[in-house]
This record gives C-alpha cells, structure tokens and sequence, in this order.
C-alpha cells in the first residue's frame, strides 16, 4: 500500500514553511545584532527550497533536507537558550534578571518546537517512504 502522496509531506512542509515565516519575522520584528539577523534570514532561505519542493512532490530528498537541518538547528537552539540561562556574574537575589530571561526564552522554546516537529514529520514520511518501496518489491 502506497502512503498518502500528499498529506503527510503537506503538513511537513506546511510545518518547515511556518518555521520559516518565524524566523523571517524574529530577523524583522525584534532587535538583534545584524549577524543574528542575517542568520536567520540565511536560515529560512536554506529551508524554503526544500519545503516548497517536499509540498509538490513530497520526494525523499527534500524530505531528509529537512529532517537534518530541522534536527541541527532544533539543537543550535537548546545551546543558545542553555547558554542564555547561565547567569552573567556572581549575584544574590538578582530576581528580576531570572523573571527576564525566563520571559524571552517562550519564543525560542516555540521555534525548538516547531523545529522539532519538521524533523519528526520529515522523519516519519521518509520512513513510510522506505516501507512503501519494501513492499512494493
């Protein structure tokens, strides 16, 4: 039985494609260093060819492109949001810092999610692709 050709890599790319919009938006919409920004923005060109080709064809190399970028920056991320935790100096009571960190690390918990589920998503259709080819021979 042939998988679905096009729901499932639909939603993994509708999923790559909102990852995408994110990352353009938080290099535009909020303040960081150009570097940061330019990152992001080299970051979501890097995806959209992959996820446009995985939303009209739904072929396993796009598929992998995307499991393995979504996996790496999915793990770039947890370093940066590791990183920002670690407190900067030896302080007592220094509350308002910890309520302030913990405030702006929501957004990136969000794109780790979103990250995580493209991986998930392109991992599972390239599995089903792997099945479908064993028993169709």
């Amino acid at each position: 039985m042939m998988p679905n050709p096009t729901a499932h890599p639909r939603l993994c790319a509708a999923v790559a494609l909102a990852s995408v919009a994110v990352h353009v938006w938080m290099a535009f919409g909020h303040s960081h260093a150009w570097w940061q920004s330019a990152a992001m923005l080299l970051m979501a060109a890097y995806c959209l060819p992959c996820a446009l080709t995985l939303w009209r064809r739904g072929a396993a190399h796009p598929a992998a492109m995307l499991l393995w970028s979504a996996a790496g920056m999915a793990g770039l991320h947890l370093v940066l949001l590791a990183a920002a935790a670690l407190p900067a100096g030896h302080s007592h009571h220094g509350g308002t810092s910890a309520h302030l960190e913990a405030a702006q690390s929501g957004p990136m918990l969000a794109v780790i999610a979103l990250e995580l589920a493209v991986a998930v998503l392109a991992a599972s259709w390239l599995r089903r692709l792997r099945l479908a080819a064993v028993h169709a021979a």
